[in-house]
């Protein structure tokens, strides 16, 4: 249990690092198959293709299997987060604007991951490469964490700040991506229009609009405890 403020700091930095180590990974797996003079068509082929050529099938048979149990566990997690996300957050506070039965919010909850999956379903159906899906998820994952992972700075964070800063981030993240993504912008004056040019304005739109409405307008000063005592009497 995270029973400190350092202690969910530390939790924060390590899962940043970590999730460094993936396009690491990716980068130094690629080099691997630039070495070994890989003829491939689709460049997302480059891991399952280094893989076949330096291991036993039965390794390539465990690598599947393991990868598809973690796109099912991280695929159950997300969808549980976001139908908590919209039936609690958006719909109960913003919609409801009252407490809802069990039942109303399960079915809610239901209705919410219906249609993400039928939406993940429909984009799933799209041939698409895994530095295509990278793009996107690199950018929500800087527009949505960096503000919280800011918020822990700072001793008296606006929460609005915050919410705009992951609404305005998100946008800006879907919008710049899919430019990217299909080349609608290649070049700003000149110069060409990179993925981590994207990256880097999402940061500092994540950490300024953060940092900017706590220091305009500071919000409550919130101790762990408090935050523990409300999420108790919430679940209670």
């Amino acid at each position: 249990a995270l029973d400190k403020p350092a202690d969910t700091k530390k939790m924060m930095f390590f899962s940043w690092l970590a999730w460094s180590l993936v396009p690491m990974a990716a980068g130094y797996v690629g080099l691997i198959g630039l070495k070994m003079g890989l003829k491939l068509e689709v460049a997302s082929d480059v891991f399952p293709r280094v893989l076949s050529a330096v291991a036993p099938s039965w390794i390539v048979l465990l690598f599947v299997l393991f990868s598809f149990n973690a796109i099912a566990s991280t695929l159950d997690s997300m969808l549980v987060g976001y139908s908590a996300i919209v039936t609690r957050d958006l719909y109960g506070r913003y919609v409801c604007k009252e407490k809802m039965s069990d039942k109303k919010e399960m079915k809610i909850s239901r209705v919410v991951v219906f249609l993400a999956g039928i939406t993940g379903m429909m984009l799933a159906l799209r041939s698409t490469s895994i530095l295509f899906l990278g793009i996107y998820t690199s950018g929500f994952f800087i527009a949505v964490l960096t503000p919280i992972f800011v918020s822990f700075f700072i001793k008296r964070v606006n929460v609005k700040a915050v919410l705009w800063a992951e609404i305005i981030g998100f946008i800006v993240a879907l919008t710049l991506s899919t430019a990217v993504n299909y080349h609608y912008i290649t070049e700003i004056a000149g110069h060409t229009v990179y993925p981590w040019h994207v990256y880097v304005l999402l940061y500092i739109i994540a950490i300024g609009i953060t940092c900017i409405g706590s220091v305009i307008s500071p919000g409550e000063r919130v101790t762990w405890e408090d935050i523990r005592t409300r999420h108790l009497a919430e679940v209670s």
